[in-house]
């Protein structure tokens, strides 16, 4: 059994052993530390060195496609520039086809038109003049049936109420002349009978 003695010797054995391993330890890491730090810094540096070459590769890049950008812009105004001038170039020939069809078109229509109107004139022309003939022609026969009506009823009256006229003119003589007569005789009568009293 150990005694106090010896656990005494036993810790001064092992502080002696570890103190020197502690010193050790501690130079060990201070190296270590330095050395760290040295590979840090020159880190640091090689990281800021790449970062600066990259950032001025990024620019030129950016630098570049810019120019390229704007190149290709420019071409793009002027490709889109040269499409617009073209088309309007054909939309002004279809427009100027266009209204040469129409023209074509209108002066078609307008002589069809004076066609028809022309035909349409004759047609109405030839219809008057066809009904004008014939209310001449129903005129016609119609004063011919009037006069022969006229003279139908002349006839007529000739042939019917003539010979009552005369009938009764002779009848109106015949009563006349007896008029006369009886009226003679009443004065030849009257004077007779004033001869008689005187």
């Amino acid at each position: 059994m150990l005694e106090v003695q010896d656990v005494a010797v036993i810790r001064e054995i092992v502080e002696g052993a570890v103190k020197p391993l502690s010193v050790k330890i501690d130079k060990v890491h201070a190296e270590l530390s330095e050395k760290i730090d040295g590979v840090e810094k020159r880190l640091d540096a090689k990281i800021d060195g790449v970062r600066t070459e990259l950032i001025e590769k990024i620019d030129g890049v950016e630098n570049r496609l810019d120019a390229k950008i704007e190149g290709f812009h420019a071409e793009l105004v002027e490709k889109i520039d040269g499409v617009e001038k073209r088309l309007d170039a054909k939309i002004d020939g279809v427009e100027k086809r266009l209204d040469a069809k129409i023209d074509g078109v209108r002066t078609e229509l307008i002589e069809k038109i004076d066609g028809v109107e022309k035909r349409l004139d004759a047609k109405i022309d030839g219809v008057r003049t066809e009904l004008i003939e014939k209310i001449d022609g129903v005129e016609k026969r119609l004063e011919e049936k009037i006069d022969q009506v006229s003279v139908d009823i002349a006839e007529m009256i000739e042939d019917a109420i003539l010979p009552q006229v005369q009938d009764l003119s002779e009848k109106f003589d015949l009563f006349s002349t007896n008029i006369v007569t009886r009226s003679g005789v009443k004065i030849a009568i009257d004077d007779h009978v004033r001869e008689y009293h005187s």
